[in-house]
């Protein structure tokens, strides 16, 4: 008797069934995706642990900002709001410079919606800090040479917008921050809201290096903070 008769699965009939997968399987697939896809600039997560040792552990603890996402690798790079991740600068010592990392996007966990303002007003005074503590360092080091040298400088950087130029400039940011209520935003919104207000792309990249200069943002991949 034929093996088919038999009920015996045949080599063509295990092709031909489909693949039944369980709805936990489904479910856990779904909700994968799902966080893979609320997974955005500016989004406060945490990390799933990649062992039981304690220094996982305890990174896994705290929430980190994600600066910037690549959906072709699947991967983000995050910053941890701890002094560890602030500490660089220039040669000078007169910018602060983040450390972030890459982490696949898989291990990325969004918190809760209700934690986001409180992690956001930790983020802005920790960077505040931070910067207090390198002018402070900068200014007992620099000469009164030097200090004349660096005004001049900074002059010169701004001198691609006027004083009223950029009286509005500062003003179009602060509103750009105010409409997404928040002090932390994407690059490309900020720069898209600068361009809808008028300004030419050399000024909205002279224009964003000042404000950086003067430590009123700090931009860190494609994630701005005003400060």
């Amino acid at each position: 008797m034929p093996a088919a008769e038999l009920g015996v699965a045949t080599p063509e009939k295990r092709r031909a069934q489909p693949t039944v997968q369980s709805a936990g399987k489904r479910r856990r697939w779904q909700n994968g995706k799902l966080e893979a896809e609320s997974i955005v600039v500016g989004t406060w997560v945490t990390l799933l642990a990649e062992s039981r040792r304690q220094v996982d552990r305890l990174k896994a603890d705290v929430a980190c900002l994600v600066t910037s996402v690549n959906r072709e690798s699947m991967t983000a790079t995050v910053l941890f709001p701890n002094r560890l991740s602030l500490f660089l600068q220039q040669h000078d010592g007169a910018a602060v410079r983040f450390r972030t990392e890459t982490q696949p996007i898989s291990r990325l966990r969004a918190c809760k919606a209700e934690d986001v303002t409180e992690l956001d007003r930790k983020m802005i005074l920790r960077l505040c800090s931070v910067i207090s503590e390198r002018r402070g360092e900068v200014a007992s080091n620099l000469s009164t040479e030097a200090k004349v040298d660096a005004a001049v400088n900074a002059t010169a950087v701004s001198s691609t917008l006027d004083g009223e130029r950029m009286k509005a400039f500062v003003s179009c940011v602060a509103k750009a921050f105010a409409v997404v209520q928040r002090d932390i935003m994407e690059k490309v919104k900020l720069w898209s809201a600068m361009a809808e207000a008028g300004f030419a792309e050399h000024e909205i990249n002279s224009g964003l290096q000042t404000l950086e200069d003067w430590n009123k943002i700090m931009i860190a991949d494609d994630t701005v903070f005003h400060v």
